[in-house]
């Protein structure tokens, strides 16, 4: 669709708001608060606050700028452009507000520059107006890497996908907060009575590592979460994680439990124990 098109059907869409109520004299300003951070598929709201007489009708724009929805000039009724229902709904909260509800975000669109407007056309003006910006919350995905042996070493990655709104911080199974960092991941610290126990380093903008300094299977095994410090509980247990496996035993001869060798490392040892024999 060109834009010419676009254009038309908003107009045509601004005409069947108008035909509802005369024009009242005057003009409004407007101002945004573009609320929570939005979190992909969960509702998430925009508020507009109408400041003086409206002249024209409350016209709301997503980051495009995109016409989705719009309200007469007596700001009594509202309506949502036909190929976004079920997905704007403009509420009128009193005279002097208005609340846009997004009833799943997406970050592909609905993240970035929204406007409410009294009515402007055209586009040059819309683009002047008093704006807000609706962030994405980061998400995160896991690597819990190689298995843990107890008392040793081992590590779980984390991979930050768009800008931390809170901070990184970790979880181990039972959902126990070990380690955080900062919104701009730059530090971080390990809670008091962790300390010794978890390491959390920044590798880069984008990613962690938390390094587990002795692995301990009875809580260290099972299900470990990194977020963006999402608060409560139920929240974090619904974030992405991943499953720290135990490694893997061999029984010896003698009873006593080994770590399964590679076939790499029997070959070495072979070659050792016959190299004063050739």
């Amino acid at each position: 669709m060109t834009m010419a098109m676009t254009w038309a059907l908003a107009v045509v869409f601004y005409v069947v708001l108008m035909v509802t109520d005369k024009p009242v004299a005057g003009k409004a300003g407007t101002s945004l608060d573009c609320m929570e951070t939005g979190i992909e598929g969960q509702r998430t709201g925009i508020q507009c606050t109408i400041h003086g007489t409206l002249r024209r009708g409350i016209l709301w724009f997503r980051p495009g700028p995109v016409l989705v929805a719009g309200c007469n000039t007596l700001n009594t009724v509202c309506i949502t452009e036909f190929k976004f229902l079920g997905k704007y709904t403009s509420v009128i909260d009193s005279p002097s507000q208005q609340t846009l509800v997004i009833e799943s975000f997406d970050r592909n669109v609905d993240a970035g520059e929204w406007m409410c407007t009294d009515g402007p056309f055209p586009i040059e003006e819309v683009q002047a107006q008093p704006s807000c910006r609706k962030t994405k919350l980061s998400t995160t995905s896991l690597d819990c890497m190689e298995p843990g042996i107890e008392g040793h070493t081992t590590r779980i990655q984390c991979s930050i996908n768009g800008t931390l709104r809170r901070g990184i911080q970790w979880f181990r199974p039972g959902t126990v907060l070990v380690a955080g960092c900062n919104t701009l991941n730059t530090a971080c610290t390990t809670r008091f009575k962790f300390l010794g126990k978890y390491t959390s380093v920044i590798d880069s903008p984008s990613q962690q590592t938390l390094v587990i300094e002795s692995f301990d299977r009875k809580v260290d095994a099972g299900e470990w979460i990194c977020n963006d410090g999402s608060f409560p509980i139920e929240e974090v247990q619904a974030q992405p994680s991943c499953r720290k496996t135990v490694a893997m035993l061999a029984r010896a001869k003698s009873g006593a439990c080994a770590h399964v060798a590679s076939t790499s490392m029997v070959i070495f040892w072979t070659i050792a124990i016959l190299a004063p024999n050739l």
